[in-house]
């Protein structure tokens, strides 16, 4: 059985890809832009079930749509939950030097 899962963000916007962990040629979903505190905006997901209601992920985070970094390795998900996704692992924004 596939699950339909909801992820949202909050804090910030920010770019999430999913990675479904039961299918063992697993690939990332296409990042999509999530708008903080928005009801309309939602990354729906379809993953696989190893019970038929629960599934396994990988949620990745990124500012600028380039640099991702783990936001949690394993998540378990529920078919029909939804899922906000905060600013704790979002990845530092690289400061520039200064010209010399």
């Amino acid at each position: 059985m596939v699950a339909s899962i909801k992820f949202t963000a909050v804090q910030s916007n920010k770019y999430l890809r999913i990675t479904d962990k039961i299918p063992p040629e697993a690939t990332p979903t296409k990042s999509k832009l999530l708008t903080a505190g928005s009801e309309t905006s939602f990354f729906t997901v379809d993953v696989e079930t190893f019970d038929e209601n629960t599934g396994l992920v990988k949620v990745e985070v990124s500012t600028d749509n380039a640099t991702f970094t783990t936001h949690d390795e394993n998540m378990r998900v529920v078919h029909r939950w939804s899922y906000p996704i905060d600013d704790s692992k979002l990845p530092k924004p690289k400061k520039e030097r200064p010209a010399a």
